[in-house]
């Protein structure tokens, strides 16, 4: 019997605290961003190249093609900058926040505001 009042007592308790604790208000709001910097990493490009994936020329294909074997003319692998995130400012309330995004926001981004009562 002191067992079932116990747990009773318990779930009274329980109740008691989440019927009176308030749950916290989320709103949106759309915030104006500052400015958007670029993430960058480099990528090699493969070569496609026949003449750079070949074996050493015979000796019958003449002297340039042995020396532009030998130098690997645009055999040399090829880099490009890609963009892989942005890094996002923006201003709440006089402060200045950032985050990372993988696409290019808008002139604008939708913030959620958590509002506690006090």
């Amino acid at each position: 019997m002191k067992l079932a009042i116990r747990t009773i007592g318990a779930i009274a308790l329980l109740t008691s605290t989440t019927l009176t604790h308030t749950a916290t208000a989320a709103e949106q709001r759309w915030v104006a961003v500052d400015r958007v910097e670029p993430i960058t990493h480099t990528v090699r490009m493969p070569v496609n190249d026949p003449r750079c994936t070949a074996g050493k020329p015979r000796r019958s294909a003449g002297l340039s093609a042995l020396l532009s074997w030998d130098v690997g003319v645009d055999c040399a692998p090829k880099t490009r900058q890609r963009v892989s995130e942005y890094r996002v400012f923006y201003t709440w309330q006089d402060r200045q926040y950032s985050y990372l995004s993988r696409t290019l926001p808008e002139h604008k981004i939708r913030l959620r505001v958590d509002v506690d009562p006090i």
